[in-house]
């Protein structure tokens, strides 16, 4: 009896991600030392603020720049536009 191909695709695509996580070896010597990490200062926002909100969109529409901004400018917020 032949296994449909389909059905041998699905599950090919369900083992091999589990497989391939069985091999995670521990770093030595000096990988062992690359990823230890060093305490830091604590933060501080800029001019006092205690807490920063982000928010984001995945349109990519041109309407998120002709009436986007303009309410941004409007209440005086920040904005980032990656181009892609």
């Amino acid at each position: 009896m032949r296994i449909p191909f389909t059905f041998s695709t699905v599950i090919s695509c369900c083992i091999i991600p589990c497989l391939a996580g069985c091999n995670r070896a521990q770093p030595q010597g000096e990988q062992a030392r690359a990823v230890t990490f060093q305490r830091q200062e604590d933060f501080h926002w800029p001019q006092g603020k205690r807490v920063a909100i982000s928010l984001t969109f995945d349109d990519a529409r041109l309407s998120q720049i002709d009436r986007g901004i303009p309410i941004l400018d409007e209440y005086g917020l920040k904005a980032t536009f990656y181009v892609s």
